[in-house]
C-alpha cells in the first residue's frame, strides 16, 4: 500500500462542523468548496468525487464528549460505497467497538483521549481484532490527553508504544492544537514516534500544503489525515495522486 491521504469529517448534532484547535465549543458547520451544506453524507460525496478516496476518518463530537454517539449517521457514512470508514465516537468497550463495527465501520478509533484504561483498550483488541482496531495518541499543547493515568503522565512516544502495546493494528498521532490552523506538521515528532514503534502510523493535524504532506511521507509516516486543506481547496487531485504513489 502506498501513501495514504485520508479525509477528515468531523461531526456534531448531525452536521460536519470545522474543528480548529480542538476548542469543540467553537466549532461551526463546515464551509467547504465541495458541497453547499454541512451535510457530512453530501461532503463525503463530495471529497469522494473530487479526489477519488476510498477511505474516511470521522470523529463522531457527539460520543467523544459522551453525549451519545450519532449511530444512524455513521451508519449513513459507512454505507457508502466503495469507501473504507474509521470511525472515533469514544469506545470505551467491546460492546461499543462491535456497534461501530456492526454499522459498517472498517475500524474504530480507540483515542487516548477518551480511554478509560489500556485494559479496557486490550479487551477490545481481543474481541475486535488488532486489524480493525486502531489507537490514537491524542495531543493538546504537547501534552497526551487521557482519563487513563498511564497515558495522561507519559510523553508521546511512550503513549504510542502502550497503545502499540495493547495490540492496536495502527497507530494515529493526532496532535488537536494543530487541527485546522494550518500551522504545519511537527516532523520531528512524527520521526521519532515512526521509529520507536513497529505498526503504521498515521498523522493529523496542522496540514496545509502538499508540502506539509510530503514532509509526513519523508519522515516515514504511513498516511495523513486532512480537513481543513481540503475543504478550502489547498490541496489538488494531482497532487494528492502524486504523493499516494
Amino acid at each position: 500500500m502506498g501513501f495514504r491521504v485520508i479525509p477528515v469529517i468531523d461531526i456534531m448534532r448531525g452536521t460536519a462542523v470545522h474543528a480548529v484547535r480542538g476548542f469543540r465549543e467553537d466549532y461551526r458547520p463546515l464551509k467547504s468548496t465541495l458541497s453547499v451544506a454541512s451535510d457530512p453524507v453530501e461532503v463525503t460525496l463530495g471529497l469522494k468525487k473530487k479526489f477519488g478516496f476510498d477511505e474516511l476518518y470521522t470523529a463522531d463530537l457527539d460520543g467523544i464528549t459522551k453525549r451519545a454517539a450519532d449511530i444512524p449517521l455513521l451508519a449513513k457514512l459507512c454505507a457508502i460505497k466503495d469507501l473504507s470508514v474509521m470511525v472515533d465516537s469514544g469506545v470505551n468497550s467491546p460492546e461499543e467497538a462491535e456497534q461501530l463495527l456492526e454499522i459498517g465501520a472498517a475500524k474504530v478509533v480507540i483515542g487516548s483521549e477518551t480511554l478509560s484504561s489500556l485494559d479496557d483498550l486490550r479487551k477490545i483488541v481481543d474481541a475486535a481484532g488488532s486489524v480493525k482496531v486502531t489507537g490514537s495518541v491524542d495531543v493538546k499543547d504537547g501534552k497526551v490527553l487521557s482519563k487513563c493515568r498511564n497515558l495522561r503522565e507519559a510523553k508521546t512516544v511512550k503513549a504510542a508504544k502502550m497503545l502499540e502495546g495493547r495490540g492496536v493494528g495502527e497507530l494515529i498521532l493526532l496532535d488537536l492544537s494543530r487541527v485546522g490552523a494550518g500551522t504545519g506538521v511537527d516532523a520531528q515528532m512524527v520521526e521519532k514516534t515512526v521509529g520507536a514503534v513497529d505498526v503504521p502510523l498515521l498523522v493529523g493535524g496542522g496540514v496545509s500544503s502538499i508540502g506539509d504532506v510530503q514532509m509526513l511521507r519523508e519522515a516515514g509516516a504511513s498516511g495523513v489525515l486532512v480537513a481543513t486543506a481540503l475543504h478550502c481547496g489547498l490541496l489538488s487531485r494531482r497532487e494528492i495522486d502524486a504523493v499516494r504513489l
